[in-house]
């Protein structure tokens, strides 16, 4: 529901983990430039309030349509009553969040926003066809390729939803 947050706490995943340490300490941070390499795998922004303890790290999922240039059509800017299109690099931000890390804890607003953020649905498929492994070698699986293919086709599904 909308008015439900999940929460994670983020030493439970490895990748959650890194992110977050990652976007929370600046001395790992580089400066934007806007290089195009950067834009194409552009997944979140995030906004970090505070300090130690008191640390919160938003993050918004983010793709390189956030670059007004990338979207279809184009911008026109109205200046002393005429307009003209713009040329500048323009990224454009809304006033929402997808999750919060805050004190060991990180909080989901958005669940399918938060598996492409973290890629936290790779991690979990990948663990889940290892544990599917160590269960056929104990006990066999009739069908056993079947079944992983099947999942992997559920996967791809429950990670396009929104």
């Amino acid at each position: 529901e909308r008015h439900e947050w999940l929460a994670l706490p983020v030493g439970d995943s490895p990748s959650v983990q890194g992110i977050v340490e990652m976007v929370s300490s600046s001395t790992h941070m580089e400066l934007f430039t806007g290089a195009d390499d950067i834009v194409e795998h552009l997944r979140f922004s995030a906004i970090v309030v505070g300090a130690g303890a008191r640390q919160a790290c938003f993050f918004r999922v983010m793709s390189p349509h956030k670059e007004l240039g990338r979207r279809p059509g184009f911008a026109l800017l109205f200046q002393k009553g005429v307009f003209s299109r713009v040329t500048q690099r323009i990224f454009l931000f809304d006033e929402e969040i997808d999750c919060v890390a805050w004190q060991g804890q990180l909080y989901i607003v958005r669940l399918g926003n938060f598996l492409r953020i973290f890629n936290y649905y790779d991690e979990l498929r990948a663990s889940g066809e290892e544990t599917l492994r160590k269960i056929n070698r104990q006990v066999p699986i009739a069908n056993f390729e079947a079944l992983t293919e099947s999942e992997v086709h559920i996967g791809s599904f429950v990670r396009s939803q929104p």
